[in-house]
């Protein structure tokens, strides 16, 4: 059941900026001594607002001790929430007036909840603001300090003190692997009756804030409809984020009678028999373990705020018999949209040979959007818990902190105590003061120097690709730069920047790209920009070339352990032109597009178009091939299917086919079943002086070796089935119900016809490529160069080889380890002058 409306009216405002719109943040300050906070019930005076249990001299002593809960040990007591030994937990209010108390405004008011009533008896209390107006807001960003920085100084300290806890455990991860997670959740607070405070004798009209504290507390996370519309259509569009993709998982919940403190939770999804089936490996794991609980009342806002730490821990070493034992529960588990929860079972089957039993079941339909630094979900739950026989749904937002989680687990290498002490205090950028977009910098500026090398790393996504969408790899590079700038390092007079219309990209975000223009390109700017100390394509070189060999080190291990997913890199150079599109921070309409800034640049999202004008395409196959020692090695008509698969949610796996006599598609030959590219490394450079710019990148591809038969008979029947259609975008079609086999389905398709041109050191692709989306409806066609540079990777992974032999002999001192030492100058020497030859050859000749 929702709550009512009026508990969760939403304030909404248009934004000064055209078509943006999102939800203005107004919070308050709250009063300095939390952390001092007793419990009133635990006070020897009979005045409960006023009095200290503890004396006076001691108290600095217990403050610290002041957030920890009693000792819960994980204890789960098989199904409920879990908290750890010690765990954080904490609240407190933001929009309290100048002595720290709740504005007169403020009230508690009854909340009727069915499931709550039903449990305890009582309707809890909620906190209301009966006054929340425009001016409210104004007076409010007047104060010194903002309320998300106010809140993010709060749970520094203890987020760290939590991960501090936690080093331990996660180094001892055992069979059984810890996950930690940090989430900011919506909601608003309940307040129920407890042993020492009773709801009725509760003084609702002036609320106090040491009352608030001895009562019970919970998270109400079901948020009005009318409010997650709001979120998907008017905010997601303008912050920025990406959509991931739409997940609809079942959570099946057992009790373990050799765990009897634990719930093991197991996420399947439905096959096209309707049965379940384990989602993914990794997918049995314990319930999460609240390490870290801040609580938020937000009082001039209508939704409240959880800030929380957990920890997952999956299990990955389970026997044979465990296995089996859980599979058979989920396997006899029926889908029925009648039942909470989404799944019955039948008489006798809810538990295996006495060990499990099933305690719970939900089902969850999530759509997640992605950035840099977080993950947005707006799901939709239904839940029921056997134990209790109570069930609810609920649709909930939350965020998922991605980045700061990854950036402490990394600082915690040299020692938690090194990491930026103020890295918490980061304001997202559409959410600052300072109207000057030029000015307002994420980074605080004594923190800047650290951190220039980690913007170039992007937010760890660890191979996700979201079914089709692009894949970047853990700790991936991705770098922008521009060359042609003149002494200053500032963009010419003669740089702007213009809209250009891409109808497939008009369509998804709503606005034109900008693209940068050089008004006057002639021969003798041309000889100018020559004249400078370092050409072009050497100040491209050395920046390709540092980021090449930390990707390459990166990439070593999981080249050497192939397994049966061969890993194959390739470094390649692409023409097209850099699109820059709005983001959160700036929109397109607030950018000067006469003077051009590199730091608004770098503000605004990257996209590369690799569509060619025919005329230039035509230069290079007629008038440059030719010219620069080259073969013709022939021409490829291929047809690549790309398909989903339920085994691998997060994977795509492409075919490349070829036509036969029959018109059926055939596979084009062995090891043509491959996982989507994954992108280790990326360095976009807008060439100023040209009207095309270069894009260099590091991709690894895996290839499926080890198929089954069945597997392959499977992939056959859905490429076999395919219709060759010229009319349709990607050249292919499937009849009625014929692009989905149950475990694998069509996502995409692409018809490329390929001209290739082989020298010693490259490959030049010309290449007419025909795409269609099947999930988004959309496709285009482009004509595309390429140039493979295999010879800089060849000697890269040979050169691998000789740094892995010379670290087995470097504290010998002998002459082999000075010969390996010498001769590993000598390879970084050659591949940096490979490079730069291979970077000259594209801009004097393929860059128009």
């Amino acid at each position: 059941m929702q709550a009512p409306i009026h508990v969760f009216k939403i304030k909404y405002q248009q934004s000064r900026h055209k078509h943006q719109q999102f939800l203005s943040l107004r919070l308050h300050t709250f009063p300095v001594n939390l952390m001092a906070y007793i419990p009133p019930h635990m006070r020897r005076s009979k005045d409960v607002r006023r009095a200290s249990p503890i004396p006076e001299i001691l108290q600095p002593r217990f403050q610290r001790n002041m957030n920890l809960r009693a000792s819960t040990s994980h204890k789960n007591k098989c199904g409920n929430i879990v908290y750890a030994d010690p765990a954080i937990s904490k609240w407190f209010a933001v929009g309290l007036d100048d002595d720290g108390q709740f504005p007169p405004h403020i009230h508690l008011k009854s909340l009727p909840l069915k499931n709550v009533e039903r449990k305890n008896g009582e309707k809890p209390l909620v906190l209301v603001n009966s006054v929340v107006t425009e001016e409210d807001s104004k007076l409010e960003r007047t104060c010194s300090t903002s309320p998300w920085e106010i809140i993010a100084e709060n749970i520094q300290q203890e987020l760290f003190f939590s991960f501090d806890m936690l080093r331990n455990e996660m180094d001892d991860q055992g069979s059984e692997k810890i996950k930690p997670t940090l989430v900011a959740r919506l909601g608003k607070f309940l307040f129920h009756g407890s042993h020492s405070m009773a709801l009725e004798s509760v003084n609702k009209t002036q609320v106090d804030e040491d009352i608030l504290r001895q009562l019970k507390r919970s998270m109400y996370t079901n948020i009005p409809s009318s409010f997650m519309e709001i979120i998907v259509d008017g905010v997601v569009p303008v912050i920025g984020v990406d959509f991931e993709g739409e997940k609809d998982v079942y959570v099946v919940k057992l009790s373990d009678n050799t765990r009897p403190d634990a719930t093991i939770s197991c996420k399947c999804s439905v096959m096209g028999n309707k049965k379940l089936l384990l989602y993914k490996a990794g997918s049995v794991e314990l319930n999460p373990v609240r390490q870290m609980v801040i609580d938020v009342s937000c009082l001039d806002r209508n939704l409240d705020l959880r800030v929380m730490l957990c920890t997952k821990k999956i299990l990955t070493t389970l026997t044979e018999d465990e296995k089996n034992s859980i599979s058979d529960l989920i396997n006899s588990a029926v889908l029925d949209s009648d039942m909470k929860g989404g799944l019955r079972w039948p008489l006798g089957k809810a538990s295996s040979g006495g060990r499990y039993s099933i305690i719970g079941a939900w089902h969850t339909v999530t759509k997640a959007y992605k950035s840099s630094s977080f993950r947005l979900k707006v799901r939709d739950a239904d839940r029921f818990d056997f134990k209790s026989g109570d069930g609810e749904a609920a649709r909930e937002i939350y965020l998922k902190l991605k980045r700061i989680v990854s950036e402490i687990q990394a600082s915690s290498f040299i020692g938690l105590q090194t990491f930026p002490v103020n890295l918490m205090a980061y304001i997202p950028p559409h959410m600052r003061r300072s109207e000057d977009v030029r000015k307002a910098s994420p980074i605080p500026e004594t923190l800047q120097p650290q951190f220039q090398r980690k913007i170039n790393l992007r937010a760890s996504t660890s191979h996700k690709n979201k079914c089709g969408k692009i894949v970047y790899a853990d700790h991936a590079i991705s770098k922008w730069f521009a060359v042609g700038l003149d002494d200053d390092g500032q963009f010419p007079p003669n740089i702007h920047l213009e809209p250009t219309s891409l109808k497939h990209v008009e369509l998804e975000s709503g606005e034109k790209t900008l693209v940068l223009v050089n008004s006057v390109v002639s021969e003798e700017d041309g000889k100018l920009e020559r004249n400078c100390y370092k050409s072009p394509w050497e100040i491209i070189a050395e920046n390709v070339h540092q980021e090449l060999v930390s990707s390459f080190e990166i990439l070593r291990k999981e080249m050497d352990d192939q397994g049966s997913e061969k890993v194959k890199p390739a470094l390649v150079a692409r023409l097209g032109k850099i699109h820059f599109r709005g983001s959160h921070s700036v929109g397109l309409e607030s950018v000067n597009k006469i003077q051009v800034e590199e730091a608004i640049l770098r503000k605004l999202r990257r996209s590369f178009y690799t569509d060619i004008p025919s005329s230039h395409v035509e230069n290079i196959i007629d008038g440059i091939v030719p010219l620069i020692g080259v073969d013709f090695e022939g021409e490829k008509d291929v047809f690549l299917v790309k398909l989903s698969d339920t085994t691998r949610p997060d994977a795509t796996i492409a075919c490349k086919c070829r036509v036969m006599e029959n018109k059926k598609l055939l596979f084009y030959k062995a090891g043509f079943v491959e996982l989507n590219p994954v992108r280790q490394m990326v360095i976009d450079v807008s060439c100023l002086d040209k009207n095309l710019d270069l894009r260099v990148a590091l991709c690894t591809k895996k290839i499926l070796t080890t198929l089954t038969d069945e597997e392959k008979s499977s992939i056959s029947d859905l490429i076999n089935s395919a219709v060759l259609d010229s009319h349709m975008k990607g050249g292919i079609r499937w009849p009625l119900g014929a692009s989905s086999g149950g475990r694998y389905s069509v996502i995409g398709t692409w018809h490329t016809v390929t001209k290739i041109y082989k020298s010693s050191s490259f490959r030049l692709k010309v290449r007419d490529a025909d795409r269609f989306d099947f999930k988004s409806g959309s496709g285009e066609a482009a004509r595309e160069i390429v140039l493979k540079l295999n010879r800089i990777v060849s000697e890269i992974q040979a050169s691998s080889f000789i740094w892995f032999y010379f670290s087995l002999c470097i504290f010998r001192k002998d002459i082999l380890s000075d010969f390996l030492l010498l001769e590993l100058g000598a390879e970084s020497d050659s591949i940096s002058k490979m490079l730069e030859d291979n970077l000259r050859l594209i801009w004097d000749e393929f860059l128009l």
